[in-house]
């Protein structure tokens, strides 16, 4: 599947709260380029793609659904081979707590200094590493427009987390959203997501990339 070509990065956290803070399929586009119209010759078989997130409906059962890792970066062979492509020392997760990637990506940004580095497990875990991210994200704000993200300590940094669940939206009903969380440390943003796994999988996670 052929790489986006982004004018800004692409963030998880971004598309996922952008969705539900308008709590319908139409919202402003973050990231450039990963957007098309409603697909299908039916209202029962749409899938339509916003801010680089899908969500299906097909027979009245609505999907959310993450796009693919490699859209946004390229695959590299190990996390050493990403962090020499990166231009921070990032904090990485802990073998012995997260496991072993099963595939591991340097993210495309519009300049070297702003490329990061993508993580994907074996059960769907996901952890994407922002550096420079400027301005620094605003999670008070982003509390108070989405009620289910709830403030977190992360090793002494702000961040925000919610347990995976649904999300009623408009024309698709429930939607199942997948469990998050979210810090900023050091001028970096690392997001970790896990469909169907709650914090006390994530969190530890988090907490062992000191």
């Amino acid at each position: 599947m052929e790489r986006m070509n982004l004018r800004k990065r692409y963030s998880p956290l971004i598309a996922i709260t952008s969705l539900l803070a308008v709590g319908m399929l139409v919202f402003t586009i973050q990231t450039g380029g990963i957007l098309s119209t409603a697909v299908g010759k039916s209202p029962a078989n749409q899938v339509q793609k916003k801010n680089g997130t899908v969500v299906t409906k097909q027979n009245n059962d609505a999907k959310f659904i993450k796009p693919p890792m490699s859209l946004f970066g390229q695959q590299v062979q190990t996390l050493n081979d990403a962090v020499s492509q990166i231009s921070v020392v990032p904090k990485l997760p802990n073998p012995a707590v997260a496991g072993n990637p099963k595939e591991v990506y340097v993210l495309d940004a519009p300049t070297p200094e702003q490329k990061g580095i993508g993580i994907l497990y074996e059960n769907g875990i996901q952890i994407w590493i922002i550096p420079n991210k400027q301005p620094a994200p605003n999670y008070d704000a982003t509390v108070r427009i989405e009620p289910n993200l709830r403030l977190v300590d992360v090793n002494d940094a702000k961040g925000i987390a919610r347990e995976p669940g649904t999300q009623t939206l408009m024309s698709h009903g429930e939607v199942p959203i997948p469990g998050v969380v979210a810090w900023f440390e050091n001028g970096t943003e690392y997001e970790i997501y896990g469909d169907n796994i709650g914090l006390n999988v994530l969190m530890p996670i988090a907490r062992s990339m000191h």
